[in-house]
Formats: C-alpha cells, structure tokens, sequence
C-alpha cells in the first residue's frame, strides 16, 4: 500500500506542498503497481500467487464455492482426469420419446417399453456413451431395429431386443453406435 503523509490541520497549504506532491506519488506510483496486473485491451488479470475468495463465479460459464463447482458449457480436460470420489451419471425418469438426432443430453435413459415398445436410434455425438435400460416390466421387450438406426457391425436386417430389466451401453463413434457394453443376459440380436 502506498506510504502517505498526514497534513496536519495546523499545516499550512503551502508549507504543505512537497508532501502533497509526495502523496499524490507515492498513490501515482501504486496504482501503476496495480494497472500492471490488468491487461486494459484484454481486461486480463495476472498474478504469480494465489487467489483466496469465498465464491469465484464467471457468468454462464463457471460457480464454484465450498459445495460445489457448477461448469456449464462444454468442457474439454487435455490432461488426466482423476476422480477421488464417486462419480454420477445423468439419467431420465421412463419415457417413451426418443431424443432427436445430437439431442441425447442424458448419459442413461430409463425406456417405458410397455408404453413404446421400439426406439428408433438417431445419431450422437462422436464419442458419446448411452445407457438404454428397458423398464417396460415383463412381458415387454424393448426392441431396437437396426434398419432404421445407426448401430454398427450387428446387420441390416436384425432387431437389438432389451428385454425388461435389462440394459445396454453404447457409444456413438464416425456416424455409429457401437455397443460396449451389455446385460449378462436379456440382450439379443434377433431377425
């Protein structure tokens, strides 16, 4: 903080002039100290230490405080990610909808096959998994034509079939799912 001088008020104004003038220097010489952190065409900040707040917030973009931290656009990690604790998967109540082609925005999808008892696969985001668990309860498979959706390497003219409590994961990759992962038993490819 800059060092300033206190004019007494028995002082006089011009008997006070070189501390003035050394004031408005010392606080001239501060601000500059503080002007160098920002970046007044960018309104960028530096600094070589550490920041301490209660709450850091960018707007629209990023929340963190002492409970959470809430990242809201796409985000993209070039390094290792390391999870010390669990980790969650989104996922839907049963529906009976499909999502439309880029719109699948939950990782698990809980599918009312009594209510609809097909789903027509649209297309994903490269590297993006699903889950689709059939909840249809028995007697109601959930059934997946290949025809008309866009799963790879399992033939144009077989069905995907979930039968009820079962489940099969999938990830969208160069225009196709591919299935890698499924129920030990309850997932079938059928004619």
């Amino acid at each position: 903080m800059a060092n300033i001088t206190t004019i007494l008020g028995t002082d006089s104004i011009s008997s006070s002039r070189i501390v003035l003038n050394d004031n408005f220097t010392a606080a001239n010489s501060e601000l500059t100290t503080i002007s160098g952190l920002f970046n007044a065409t960018y309104t960028n900040l530096s600094l070589t230490g550490t920041v301490t707040a209660a709450k850091f917030y960018i707007a629209s973009a990023l929340n963190i405080n002492t409970l959470s931290c809430t990242i809201t656009p796409d985000t993209s990690f070039t390094g290792a990610v390391k999870l010390n604790g669990g980790f969650q998967h989104s996922w839907s109540t049963p529906v009976n909808t499909a999502p439309g082609s880029g719109n699948y925005y939950l990782s698990t999808y809980q599918w009312n096959a009594a209510a609809q008892p097909s789903w027509t696969l649209t297309s994903g985001l490269s590297g993006q998994e699903i889950t689709i668990i059939n909840t249809g309860g028995v007697g109601n498979p959930l059934t997946i034509p290949l025809a008309t959706s866009a799963i790879a390497n399992a033939g144009a003219n077989n069905n995907l079939v979930i039968q009820p409590d079962a489940n099969v994961t999938l990830r969208f990759v160069s225009g196709s799912w591919y299935i890698i992962s499924q129920s030990p038993i309850g997932v079938a490819l059928a004619v």
